[in-house]
């Protein structure tokens, strides 16, 4: 919807794995057939490849942040919590895909870019399974029953 300024299903879309279209109007789209450059780093889980190609001048591919294996197996409670591993890449590192397209992206800003412009930058950090640099991860306990006891909910909400 942020991209068409429609609901999803109104042209048919389900679910989230449904891509838009070449015949779907979309901003980006509207943006390039109007004179603007549109940059575009990270993941593409938006377009499909003929209106990707229509929406997008130029595009660098990174897959974000190896996660590691899911924290909980199937069966445990946790499991639907699509919390992963953490990964042993440090957050500031080039192995790390959302952070090599900040740093590309600076780059390209720092070289004149062509104006007007719209820089995007789509990582992989906001999509489940969620996992982090170790040095972040780390940081807090995995442990559901300790975080089921941390939680403080307002009332009327009463933890279980």
């Amino acid at each position: 919807a942020m991209l068409t300024g429609r609901y999803m299903h109104v042209a048919g879309h389900r679910t989230q794995t449904s891509l838009i279209q070449s015949d779907e109007r979309n901003y980006y789209r509207a943006l390039k057939e109007h004179g603007v450059h549109v940059q575009y780093y990270g993941k593409n889980d938006v377009f499909n490849p003929e209106s990707f190609v229509s929406s997008v001048s130029e595009w660098s591919s990174h897959r974000g942040l190896e996660y590691g294996p899911l924290a909980y197996p199937f069966g445990e409670a946790g499991y639907w919590s699509m919390l992963a591993n953490g990964s042993d890449v440090a957050k500031d590192s080039l192995e790390n895909g959302d952070y090599r397209a900040v740093h590309e992206a600076r780059a390209w800003l720092a070289a004149s870019p062509p104006e007007p412009f719209l820089l995007v930058l789509n990582g992989k950090g906001a999509h489940p399974p969620y996992g982090a640099p170790s040095e972040f991860h780390d940081k807090w306990s995995r442990d559901m029953h300790a975080l089921k006891a941390a939680v403080r909910l307002r009332p009327p909400f009463v933890p279980a």
